[in-house]
């Protein structure tokens, strides 16, 4: 709540709610249309906390660290660190599978034992599915949070040749192929449980998620400005800024003709997609599943 507070005090509507929905997942702020704009554009992963964020938290958190305490010290805090971020933001399940995945991760380089993301994700299924089973059945944001895993871990490798002509700066030909690999993976799920996909996503996140670090790293700074509220104004300018920018971007894709596939997918539409996709990236064998 105190954190809430110190961005609301500092930012104007709809700015101050993206801010609490980019660091803590808080979605009370989203008005029916705001929503519709997010889901159009393709855009409102940015407010759900995933395993982005944890990669976001965990490096910020090292690179401070690394640079003051020995790599076992960084990464022993940066754990505890996931945790408290994981309490902080809910404990949501998608929070928490990414929580349980980027702590099995640092735990393995700690003992320095070679780990592979895929057997880790298949850990942190099994442990979620031990403290729920109903959440791997009928979460679908869990759901949707796995299979985009999956398209990143098998599907954007895949196909990263196919943007060399995309420049490297700020990121961008990751961002283009992780877009694409988890637009893939996720589109026979969404088509069914929503029965609509943005085609307008790719340019979309384009734009937006090489901000999201900086977004993230304002937002952090200004909540620390609590202590100093004289300080508040150095960051929450730029922060608006960039945040007006961001919502400027999404309202413009939300809005583009033909924009959105509408198409429900019956479940058994669903299923046969899934089949063929996992008849084309595995058909090397199972081993490639695991590695």
């Amino acid at each position: 709540n105190k954190i809430e507070d110190q961005i609301n005090n500092n930012l104007h509507e709809p700015q101050s709610g993206l801010a609490r929905g980019i660091l803590v997942g808080s979605r009370d702020w989203l008005t029916t249309g705001l929503r519709d704009q997010f889901v159009r554009s393709g855009t409102i992963h940015i407010i759900a906390l995933s395993g982005y964020n944890i990669t976001i938290v965990v490096e910020a958190m090292l690179a401070t660290l690394g640079a003051i305490f020995s790599v076992t010290v960084a990464w022993a805090v940066s754990i505890v660190g996931i945790v408290l971020f994981v309490i902080l933001t809910g404990a949501s399940t998608t929070a928490i599978r990414a929580g349980i995945m980027g702590g099995i991760v640092i735990l393995a380089k700690l003992v320095g034992r070679k780990t592979y993301v895929g057997r880790v994700l298949v850990l942190a299924i099994i442990v979620m599915g031990i403290m729920n089973p109903f959440t791997i059945l009928y979460d679908v944001s869990f759901q949707l949070s796995v299979i985009a895993t999956i398209g990143l871990i098998y599907i954007t490798p895949k196909i990263l040749h196919k943007f060399l002509w995309v420049t490297t700066k700020f990121g961008l030909r990751d961002v283009v192929a992780t877009t694409v690999g988890t637009n893939i993976a996720v589109l026979p799920l969404i088509l069914y449980t929503m029965g609509q996909m943005s085609l307008v996503s790719i340019p979309a996140n384009v734009l937006i998620l090489p901000l999201m670090p900086l977004a993230m790293g304002l937002t952090f700074l200004l909540v620390l400005c609590f202590f100093v509220p004289s300080l508040s104004i150095l960051f929450a300018f730029p922060l608006s800024l960039l945040l007006t920018f961001v919502l400027w971007v999404i309202a413009l894709f939300a809005v583009v003709p033909f924009g959105v596939l509408n198409y429900p997918l019956p479940l058994w539409a669903m299923l046969g997609m899934y089949g063929v996709m996992a008849v084309m990236l595995f058909r090397g064998g199972l081993k490639e599943i695991i590695n």
